[in-house]
């Protein structure tokens, strides 16, 4: 009976995910964890890591002009065919972006500490009333922030697949690239 609890962890384990960068068909690749994987689409390269299962995404130019990532052209379709924004930026001649999906929320850090309090309390009627005082301790640690841009802070789900529509311009000119990458199980 004493080793059940280790039992049951051992029987839950941790799940753990990778992705599959399966558009373009003749870019097929596996991201995993030791190394980046290599997607060259003419102009631009896209290096694919798996990291605390999240994808890392680095976009490379390698040209010796700059190139723009059109935010507002661009889009991502998560597994819910929901539309999700990308942010806008430009990309320097032998420069790279890195890009983290799904996007991990801001957090502030809390160091917690000797917290004094008072407080009124009103609970029924007009007779009933309460008044309180508490002295308590937090422990601290990281504390999300509410209120965030749902459509760029969203969930891969599960094993979805993902489509990413980025947009882009350089000399004049204005190109597109769509990649489509699952998530799965390992």
């Amino acid at each position: 009976m004493r080793y059940l609890p280790f039992l049951f962890l051992l029987l839950a384990g941790c799940t753990h995910y990778e992705y599959d960068l399966n558009q373009p068909l003749d870019q097929r690749l596996h991201a995993g964890t030791k190394e980046f994987a290599t997607a060259k689409i003419d102009p631009l390269r896209y290096e694919l890591i798996t990291a605390e299962n999240r994808l890392v995404m680095e976009i490379r130019n390698p040209t010796d002009q700059p190139v723009a990532l059109a935010g507002d052209k661009s889009y991502i379709l998560d597994g819910s065919s929901r539309s999700r924004s990308v942010q806008g930026i430009t990309i320097a001649p032998g420069s790279y972006v890195k890009f983290i999906f799904p996007p991990p929320k801001p957090y502030v850090q809390d160091d917690g500490g000797f917290r004094v309090g008072m407080g009124v309390e009103t609970a029924g009627g007009f007779h009933d009333r309460n008044v309180g005082t508490g002295v308590g301790y937090d422990t601290g640690g990281p504390r999300r922030i509410g209120n965030l841009d749902e459509n760029y802070y969203w969930e891969w789900d599960d094993e979805d697949a993902v489509k990413f529509h980025f947009a882009y311009t350089s000399d004049g000119k204005s190109f597109a690239h769509d990649l489509v990458i699952k998530r799965t199980k390992t």
